[in-house]
């Protein structure tokens, strides 16, 4: 009876993780939509959007972190057949965690922007200082508005969605790099063609197409996500 009870409970919550996850994709398309439509909008250069970008892998890596505490402090990322911890252990082996990954993640994350600073001033003679300086104001916003959707998909679905009941430590600790992929490729796409074919980076053509390429990406990777949280569930 008690079985049929926790299989009862499980179905529920993997039913609730799915109601949800159509709220979560939605704030992410509308927030990269708001970004397209901001890019026309204001004139953004390819530069500027890369930048926007590179912000943008800074929310995710927050969230992941987030998510990790959050995980030990209402559910138990480290459950499993072998050992059982406490949620003071588990907290605490989480900042640990967090630590080491930020450490690796944030050196990552700093590498990359050195490499968006410096790469176009030595080999093409880009004044990127001019270039953000100018868009200042248009890029803090669209980070913003993408900061927004990490938020709002958050709430949906890890809160709300309760995906933090069985979410697993090893899947929030990779998460960070496994969502920026999507980001990563498209400023390699971006620099390769400002680099090879500098004409084309100048298009709105190129850059709708990159849009929608992290578009469609990034929503594959949510929905990645949150099948292995609702598999983990079952």
């Amino acid at each position: 009876m008690d079985d049929a009870k926790a299989t009862a409970g499980r179905t529920l919550d993997v039913s609730r993780l799915f109601s949800r996850n159509e709220l979560g994709a939605v704030s992410l398309l509308a927030a990269n939509l708001g970004l397209l439509f901001l890019y026309f909008a204001y004139n953004l250069s390819l530069y500027q959007l890369v930048v926007i970008y590179w912000w943008e892998c800074l929310w995710i890596g927050i969230f992941s972190a987030i998510k990790l505490i959050v995980s030990s402090l209402l559910g138990d990322p480290y459950e499993n057949r072998f050992a059982h911890f406490s949620k003071g252990s588990n907290i605490i082996i989480s900042i640990i965690a967090v630590g080491l990954v930020s450490a690796e993640f944030l050196t990552l994350f700093a590498v990359l922007g050195l490499l968006i600073v410096v790469v176009p001033s030595h080999l093409a003679g880009i004044d990127v200082s001019e270039l953000v300086t100018d868009g200042l104001q248009i890029i803090v916003i669209s980070s913003l508005l993408l900061l927004g959707g990490h938020t709002l998909s958050f709430l949906a679905n890890f809160l709300a969605g309760g995906e933090y009941k069985t979410a697993r430590a090893m899947h929030l600790i990779n998460l960070p790099f496994s969502r920026c992929i999507a980001l990563l490729c498209s400023i390699a796409a971006a620099y390769a063609v400002m680099f090879l074919v500098p004409g084309l980076a100048s298009t709105a053509g190129f850059a709708v197409l990159l849009i929608g390429m992290k578009i469609y990406w990034d929503y594959c990777l949510h929905k990645r996500e949150r099948d292995v949280l609702a598999r983990q569930a079952s």
